[in-house]
């Protein structure tokens, strides 16, 4: 898709600047450092400064990677994390984990259970979507013209999650624009509190994930 996008210039630099993005989360160390250096697309120069550093070329990752779960599920099979401390167990902030899932979307790797692709129409993109009541995090579509607005928080001190994705999903329910489409709302955080978990389930229009990170020796 993006190779694609190049060859025709569209939404250029926007896709030069996540196709590196991209190679970087597949761990194509060498590939981004390369496409990186070639100066033919306007590259970000934090962006370019981040691939040069990368080492070794075209290896996988073996950081931390987010493990992605269904939230009660976790807690009705009894699953316990172990216990070093809140902040070794999720992202540093809402744009780490943003990115993640945006590379596996944009490379086609199914999240949440689902095969989905960023919305994307002529002038719009679905990362930091602005609608008049807010700005999604993600807004993504499946093969089926479906809508998922998703929305990330990196831990469970966000009270307001669930009045905010309601507010969202109630916005697209009434606009003309989407009156056709089927909108369901995710919700993503580390450790979920029972009384959002209890609200989502009670809400049809949506579900609830817990991610966890995982460190792995190889």
């Amino acid at each position: 898709m993006f190779e694609e996008c190049l060859e025709r210039g569209i939404d250029l630099p926007y896709v030069a600047n996540n196709y590196v993005r991209v190679l970087i989360a597949l761990g194509k160390y060498d590939d981004a450092k390369k496409f990186a250096e070639k100066g033919k697309f306007c590259i970000s120069k934090s962006l370019r400064d981040k691939a040069a550093k990368l080492d070794p070329p075209n290896t996988s990752l073996k950081k931390d990677v987010p493990v992605i779960a269904d939230a009660d599920k976790n807690e009705a099979a009894g699953q316990t994390l172990i216990k070093r401390g809140i902040k070794l167990q999720q992202f540093s902030n809402e744009k780490l984990l943003e990115d993640e899932l945006t590379a596996r979307i944009e490379s086609g790797i199914p999240v949440f259970g689902l095969s989905l692709k960023m919305y994307q129409r002529h002038g719009e993109y679905g990362r930091q979507y602005i609608i008049p009541v807010g700005r999604l995090d993600l807004l993504c579509e499946d093969a089926s013209g479906n809508l998922y607005v998703i929305e990330l928080k990196k831990d469970s001190g966000y009270d307001d999650v669930y009045k905010q994705l309601s507010v969202y999903l109630e916005w697209f329910e009434k606009n003309e624009k989407f009156k056709d489409k089927n909108v369901y709302g995710i919700i993503c955080l580390n450790q979920p509190s029972r009384e959002l978990i209890e609200k989502v389930h009670a809400d049809k229009r949506m579900k609830l994930y817990e991610y966890q990170i995982s460190y792995m020796q190889r």
